[in-house]
């Protein structure tokens, strides 16, 4: 399982997870992680779906390269 192959020791995840949360939390939770993820993939066009949001930095604002 792909859960078993994380290092300890690395920073979080964007979603704030660590590694060791997953390595020492169980097939319980192993489990209900698989049945998110096939919810997921069986619902994938709503997945497909986003809001772009352009971010400015520096420049004119009117200047889309920036």
């Amino acid at each position: 399982m792909a859960i078993q192959k994380l290092k300890p020791g690395r920073a979080a995840g964007a979603n704030g997870i660590i590694p060791e949360l997953l390595l020492h939390s169980g097939p319980t939770v192993a489990g209900q992680l698989q049945q998110l993820f096939a919810a997921i993939w069986r619902n994938e066009t709503d997945w497909l779906l986003g809001v772009i949001l352009p971010f400015w930095k520096k420049g004119p604002k009117d200047v889309c390269s920036n």
